[in-house]
């Protein structure tokens, strides 16, 4: 048994006695103790994302592995979120609030700080957690999101309810393509939820609507684009050259890459090639990363 099966287990609340059923002779009891005590850190800072009094009921949440949503209090935001327990959820959310990884290079932050309603637009949006640190950090910014998949739909609704700012946060519920239509979709996979461009055989897919995102990315102050492979479409048109959008960040995949073993450099060559200055700020051996890029005023 794999690392990565090991921690897909975990992250199911697996037992020593259902690994050793399912993989007989590959999991031993240490291998399982170490396992759970990576999960057990990655809680407990997950926790330091919600306010002190909620750390240790949510950290039992995420540790039973439930799969219910919960509503949380976050720390630094002090908005309500909802999260699904023992998912995906736990690691985006320890991401942005508590790692930061979106804190924006000085250039972007200028930038953003120069609006005085910054507009962003959220290809990806998930179940809103972006949206919900993008509004903690520009109280008057305006987010317009893209999302598909219904199950991240249901929470993300809830998210911008609890956090009362549907006046300044719409979605469109479609996928973020080049094309208006229909497109093959892999939903309920949570964050991994993906158009699916190959022959995948996987009674998942599904067709789901897709918008043509390029009208609506005309007036973004700031473009966030994690769509799981998605990305490539847009990067490779046309069109994506003649915006002037002066801020972008992407989170990139190997999956549907031009050149899936070099997936940082094609992203970084097809930014550069727009005029925009690159920042790389994160790179997995598996081929996803997260690209800064942006354009001074004068070039956009």
């Amino acid at each position: 048994m794999t690392r990565r099966q090991v921690a897909a287990g975990l992250m199911r609340g697996m037992t020593p006695v259902e690994f050793a059923r399912r993989a007989p002779g590959a999991l031993t009891r240490r291998m399982w103790w170490t396992a759970r005590a990576s999960l057990l850190g990655r809680v407990v800072r997950t926790s330091l994302a919600v306010v002190p009094r909620q750390r240790l009921p949510f950290a039992w949440r995420e540790l039973t592995g439930s799969g219910k949503t919960r509503t949380w209090l976050l720390k630094d935001a002090r908005r309500p979120v909802t999260v699904r327990s023992g998912s995906r959820d736990r690691d985006i959310l320890r991401e942005i609030f508590v790692d930061q990884a979106y804190a924006p290079p000085p250039e972007v932050a200028e930038i953003l700080r120069s609006r005085k309603q910054a507009r962003i637009v959220d290809l990806g949006a998930n179940i809103g957690l972006f949206g919900v640190w993008v509004l903690s950090q520009w109280p008057e910014a305006r987010v317009h999101g893209f999302e598909p998949d219904p199950a991240n739909l249901a929470i993300l609704d809830q998210n911008i309810a609890e956090a009362r700012v549907s006046s300044s946060w719409s979605v469109t519920r479609a996928c973020a393509t080049a094309v208006d239509g229909h497109v093959r979709f892999l939903a309920g996979r949570q964050a991994d939820s993906r158009i699916v461009y190959d022959a995948d055989p996987t009674p998942d897919v599904t067709e789901l609507p897709a918008v043509n995102v390029f009208p609506h990315l005309k007036d973004a102050d700031l473009l966030k684009i994690d769509i799981e492979g998605g990305e490539w479409a847009l990067l490779t048109d046309g069109r994506f050259g003649e915006l002037t959008v002066p801020a972008i960040v992407i989170e990139y995949h190997a999956y549907n890459c031009p050149e899936p073993a070099d997936s940082a450099q094609t992203a970084r060559r097809l930014l550069e090639r727009c005029g925009y200055t690159v920042l790389e700020t994160y790179h997995h051996p598996s081929g996803v990363g997260r690209i800064w890029a942006w354009r001074s005023p004068l070039s956009s």
